[in-house]
């Protein structure tokens, strides 16, 4: 599971994730993990139109390459595919 927030996770939530996305923006991101990850491990893709967001979150890795999560940003949920 990734969480993407705006927020600092909790110690409990970091226990259910792989890795947290925090305070996302393309000037500053942040990741923050149960395992070391480097910012080249993702592959992301931002699209803004108007009020909405459309996230493409694609990770690489020797778990899987595909999943499904929630995202919590600016007090939003939005659905990743």
């Amino acid at each position: 599971m990734i969480i993407v927030s705006d927020m600092e996770p909790t110690a409990l939530d970091m226990q259910d994730m792989d890795i947290a996305i925090l305070n996302m923006d393309l000037m500053n991101t942040q990741i923050l993990g149960m395992e070391l990850m480097d910012i080249r491990d993702l592959d992301m893709e931002l699209m803004v139109m108007e009020d909405s967001f459309k996230w493409s979150i694609r990770k690489i890795s020797r778990k899987s390459e595909n999943f499904a999560c929630r995202v919590t940003f600016w007090s939003a949920t939005y659905q990743l595919w």
